[in-house]
């Protein structure tokens, strides 16, 4: 994550760094962004989780599901009544034919976004265990 405004085919897409943090800052207790179709880290900022996106859980043909774009997740998070962070469990998950999902036993989307996530966020950094917990770095 570049962390500035991004592009595509010529648009303006935002800064979805900025803007989730923002998002928290003005009261938001979790944010879940989407877009590139690909999966991006995850970090903790004021004690708040936020995922850069999941990726796409499923297809249609038209789409492509090799490389980068065949893994995906799905994350599944509680927050307290009054908003805060409670848990979350990340599940790995592999695009096949058609664009079909199916659970990836071999974890690979959790390894991806915990590479991406130490990369991008450093210290703050939400990581993926063996079971699929999401946990702050520190």
């Amino acid at each position: 994550m570049t962390k500035k405004t991004e592009y595509f085919v010529g648009e303006n897409r935002g800064n979805p760094y900025a803007f989730a943090h923002a998002a928290i800052n003005d009261g938001a207790d979790l944010v879940i962004a989407s877009g590139p179709h690909v999966l991006r880290g995850m970090e903790f900022y004021r004690g708040h989780l936020i995922d850069y996106s999941l990726g796409d859980f499923n297809n249609y043909d038209a789409f492509s599901s090799s490389g980068d774009l065949d893994i995906s997740a799905i994350l599944h998070v509680t927050l307290s009544d009054t908003g805060s962070f409670v848990s979350a469990r990340f599940t790995s998950v592999v695009l096949r034919t058609h664009g079909q999902a199916f659970v990836d036993r071999t974890q690979a989307s959790a390894r991806f976004v915990n590479q991406l996530s130490r990369d991008d966020f450093g210290a703050a950094a939400a990581l993926i265990s063996a079971n699929g917990a999401v946990r702050p770095l520190n």
